[in-house]
Formats: structure tokens, sequence, C-alpha cells
């Protein structure tokens, strides 16, 4: 089962999927995508930490090739999130060309979600940009795609705006 989470940024998505997660039997991961730049990003990790600490959640750091984690069966699992797996995949590695990138990335989406509750956060970011760069034309263009592949292949679709959720699907 898929269930995506799509908002803005400060929607409220991560808190609302987080709630779904909570709400899940057995196991349950975390699936934590922020690679930490600087001394902000590692403030903001161990931020987001804390605010998890009790909740029974594994956290597991995965910013490339999330498809490698071996989970088991019947597990629920929360990525967080496409936007910044996206980044990582575009930047981090290895330069692949658009239709590989957004390829693996769905299979990888596939391996983990079967037998398990696979719960992805993603961003909108398609609205409000007028001037942009090459490089951010290309990620929004790739994050479009893959939204739109995980919109088909969910149960369940979520959109939050300012922490009003909607279900889509």
């Amino acid at each position: 089962m898929i269930v995506v989470v799509y908002g803005g940024s400060g929607s409220g998505k991560s808190k609302f999927a987080e709630g779904l997660l909570e709400k899940t039997e057995g196991e349950k991961i975390y699936m934590a995508t922020m690679l930490p730049y600087g001394e902000d990003g590692k403030k903001r990790i161990e931020k987001h930490l804390k605010q998890r600490e009790n909740k029974g959640f594994l956290t597991v750091e995965k910013y490339l090739n999330i498809g490698e984690v071996e989970v088991g069966k019947n597990v629920s699992i929360l990525l967080e999130c496409m936007g910044n797996l996206l980044a990582n995949e575009m930047f981090e590695k290895e330069r692949q060309t658009k239709e590989e990138t957004i390829h693996e990335i769905l299979k990888d989406i596939e391996k983990l979600a079967e037998n398990n509750t696979l719960i992805i956060v993603t961003n909108n970011v398609f609205s409000g940009i007028e001037e942009c760069s090459e490089d951010t034309k290309e990620y929004i263009e790739m994050l479009g795609k893959i939204n739109m592949e995980l919109f088909k292949m969910a149960t369940e679709v979520y959109e939050i705006v300012c922490g009003i959720k909607t279900k889509i699907k």
C-alpha cells in the first residue's frame, strides 16, 4: 500500500504523515533523506530526531538508493521526503539521464512498498517561481513526473494546505 502526502513548505504535511505512521501496527521505519549540510542542516536533523523520540520509529538515514534498505514484510515506512531524495539523486551521485533517475527512484519505491505500507511525503514546488536556474527547472520537471507516477501508484493521496488535509484519492 502506498500513501502519498503532498503539500507546500510549512503546510503540515510531515506532521500529518507522522500521524499516519503512528496509527499503523508493527514495525515503523522513518526513512530520512535530508543530507546534513552545514550547521543549520545538522541542527534541523537533531530537532527532527528529538520530535520523533518515544514514537516507536526506527530512524534510517538514507540519502540515495533507498531500494537498498532491507526491510521485512508488513513494515510501515515513512519516506521523508521525495523532494530531498530527488535532489540527492540528481546532484550527489554520478549523473544519469533524467529518465534513468526517475525510473530508478520509482523502482525503489515499488521495492519498498512490496508487502509493506509506504507513506511518502512529497512537495508542491510548482507555483510562484517565475525566474529560476536550468537546474531548478529540471528539478521541478522531474519532481512533477515522479509525483504524477506516485499519485497513480498510490492507494491514498492527501494534499495538505495550511494544516488542512484534503483526501484526493
